[in-house]
């Protein structure tokens, strides 16, 4: 590694380009199929984007480390409009389309649970439990909240 202006420059990707922009295609559709907040999705996407450049990515499915980000942002982001079975459940409707979702009393839920909290538990671990990130989206939401506000009034009044 080197240091430039005293911050140490991580490594590239262990990934393809290609593969890492459907890596954040599948976080963000799941964050919006879970109807996460949008500070919660920036938090998932900065953790997975400094995770793809250290050896973890390496050695845990790519997908499982997004899904996990996901989990870790919600945490530390107070997101609590979802929960483990949810993502679980979204997670594999998004990577399966054409399967049914998993009941709980199968042991591949069980399975899947257990490996994302696991991977969730390395997340902490790699971030040496520094997990906020200073993310620049609360006045990006609030402005995306007042055009929302105006669409909404302009559609209200066109009607």
């Amino acid at each position: 590694m080197h240091v430039i202006n005293d911050k140490k420059e991580e490594k590239r990707p262990n990934i393809s380009s290609e593969e890492r922009r459907n890596l954040f295609i599948y976080l963000r559709r799941l964050s919006r199929d879970l109807r996460a907040d949008i500070s919660t999705l920036g938090t998932a996407a900065n953790y997975l984007h400094k995770l793809l450049r250290r050896d973890i990515s390496k050695k845990v499915c790519h997908y499982t480390l997004a899904t996990s980000c996901l989990i870790v942002a919600a945490d530390v982001c107070e997101d609590r409009g979802f929960n483990k079975r949810d993502v679980i459940n979204v997670s594999h409707a998004i990577l399966h389309p054409g399967k049914s979702p998993l009941p709980v009393d199968q042991p591949l839920f069980w399975e899947m649970r257990k490996s994302m909290i696991n991977v969730a538990h390395l997340i902490f671990r790699e971030m040496k439990y520094k997990l906020k990130c200073d993310l620049e989206l609360p006045p990006l939401k609030s402005a995306r909240m007042k055009l929302e506000r105006r669409r909404r009034n302009s559609q209200t009044v066109q009607n």
